[in-house]
């Protein structure tokens, strides 16, 4: 009886550390944005940062936007499910690794 009830706890205390492990937190920047006077077209420049307890990633994504009025629907134009990847930087401790070349 014992035995199952630390296994129990060590399988607690396990998803409770994988969990801390895989929380963070997401900021967006707008880095530009630009205004077609010709077209109801936007183009978006924006900047993601995820910070884990562990790494970090940056990625410099792209956005096109159609002006709908009262509405901007915007696509991504890299990364995502599109079949371009988008500028990134990961690092974690003292690695970098980046898909820039």
């Amino acid at each position: 009886m014992k035995n199952s009830k630390a296994i129990r706890f060590v399988g607690v205390a396990a998803m409770a550390v994988s969990a801390l492990f895989a929380t963070g937190c997401t900021k967006r920047t707008i880095l530009k944005f630009e205004d077609n006077p010709r077209q109801a077209v936007l183009t978006m420049q924006v900047q993601t940062d995820k910070n884990y307890w562990l790494w970090q990633t940056h990625e410099h994504q792209f956005f096109t936007c159609s002006d709908k009025g009262s509405m901007i629907d915007c696509k991504r134009a890299c990364g995502g499910n599109t079949d371009i990847l988008c500028p990134m930087l990961s690092n974690s401790g003292n690695s970098f690794s980046t898909n820039t070349r």
